[in-house]
């Protein structure tokens, strides 16, 4: 996502004790950000991002400030459990600065004069990595409810390359008559049934040692003789260099019994999804409930806030109330304009309707009274160029309403 894209998402905390430089800044943030807090000096800033620490993205502080120092705040907002990414920014390059800096896992450090579209690059960059990890631990967390989900519905085991068993879940030994000790360290073919061809398992372990997936149906033997079909998937398992170090067996028993029991647990599992889903949804209304509460709460402020700005200037604001008023007059004469326009082009359609109806009861004349029928021409040609005439006028004011509907267009 490009800066244009991604920055009016966002919501920054801006922390700087310079006047000229804060407002400078501000009225540059605000355009671009979704929504922007000011703080004057360190206490304002941490007041700040401890109110609103669920909506901030990224705080941007100076580190020499009045009342409570740049690393002074981050150290209380991480003592609160705050990770949400820090700028620094100063006029120098204190080394003291840079190592605490370095210890806070503060993301960067500016030195001042420093360019705005650096800047916002680098917020950009930030923000980026942060929802990055967000979404990868999320999809951690969701992988981990998904393979606890499959836990309670597969049979499971793990082995190592040559095939000895060094993970099974409860499904598995309960299948298979096995206590788990019992099984742990033993060849898997503990449970393959006499019947299984030897060439299956030759093609199995051709397979997933060359790194590949396997499926199929297997044929297996409990503890106690009896015998169980699974559908089978068996995957390799890699370290961080690629090498395989083991492999991991889901299967799934496809007796009509367990078939039925699976269905069921896989409606368990819908039902799970869908009030995750439901869940979430819930959150968000909370969430965006919760944001239009705390923009609810400062109106009062904003609305103190617009009346300072209106007092100084105040010669701005009357222009903008006399241009207003012209352009509600102006509105007033288009709308009345409009109107009659409409009114003109209602009567004139009537009269064509009129003359329409005038040429078929003149065309019927026509045929009854062949001996008229140059006289009936004449007076159809005329009522023809009547007819055109009046489409002219028709088209002329559709013209003149187009015009106007551009320049009032202009004027808002």
């Amino acid at each position: 996502m490009s800066v244009n894209n991604l920055l009016p998402h966002l919501t920054i905390v801006y922390i700087e004790d310079d006047d000229a430089t804060r407002e400078s800044m501000y009225s540059i943030l605000v355009k671009l950000f979704k929504q922007v807090f000011i703080g004057r000096n360190g206490e304002e800033g941490l007041k700040i991002c401890l109110e609103y620490r669920h909506t901030i993205d990224i705080i941007v502080s100076d580190i020499n400030m009045p009342k409570l120092s740049g690393i002074a705040l981050v150290k209380a907002i991480r003592k609160e459990g705050l990770d949400t990414p820090v700028i620094f920014s100063s006029a120098y390059k204190e080394s003291s600065f840079l190592l605490e800096a370095i210890k806070l896992n503060i993301s960067d450090y500016l030195v001042k004069p420093y360019n705005i579209r650096h800047l916002l690059t680098r917020v950009e960059h930030i923000c980026q990595e942060k929802q990055k990890q967000k979404l990868i631990l999320r999809q951690k967390r969701e992988l981990k409810q998904y393979l606890e989900l499959i836990d309670k519905v597969a049979i499971i085991s793990k082995t190592d390359t040559k095939g000895k068993i060094v993970f099974v879940n409860d499904i598995f030994c309960e299948v298979a008559g096995y206590e788990k000790k019992e099984l742990l360290g033993k060849p898997h073919n503990i449970v393959r049934h006499p019947d299984m061809p030897k060439e299956a398992f030759k093609g199995l372990w051709e397979t997933i040692s060359q790194g590949n997936i396997w499926k199929g149906k297997v044929k297996n033997r409990s503890k106690n003789n009896s015998p169980y079909f699974v559908n089978a998937t068996i995957m390799p398992i890699f370290d961080q260099c690629e090498h395989i170090i083991g492999y991991m067996g889901i299967r799934f028993l496809t007796t009509q019994e367990e078939t039925e029991k699976r269905e069921f647990r896989k409606k368990v599992m819908d039902n799970i999804k869908e009030c995750k889903k439901k869940e979430i949804e819930l959150n968000n209304e909370i969430k965006l409930l919760k944001q239009k509460a705390k923009q609810f709460a400062h109106v009062d402020l904003i609305s103190q806030a617009l009346e300072d700005e209106k007092k100084k200037s105040s010669k701005q604001y009357s222009q903008i109330i006399h241009f207003e008023e012209q352009l509600k007059e102006t509105k007033d004469s288009f709308d009345k304009f409009r109107h009659d326009s409409y009114n003109k082009f209602i009567g004139l359609n009537s009269e064509l309707k009129h003359l329409s109806s005038l040429k078929t009861i003149l065309e019927n004349k026509y045929k009854e009274k062949s001996v008229d029928i140059k006289i009936r021409d004449t007076e159809i040609i005329k009522l023809k160029e009547r007819i055109e005439e009046q489409n002219k006028t028709i088209l002329n004011l559709k013209d003149v309403v187009a015009f106007r509907e551009s320049q009032l267009r202009k004027y808002q």
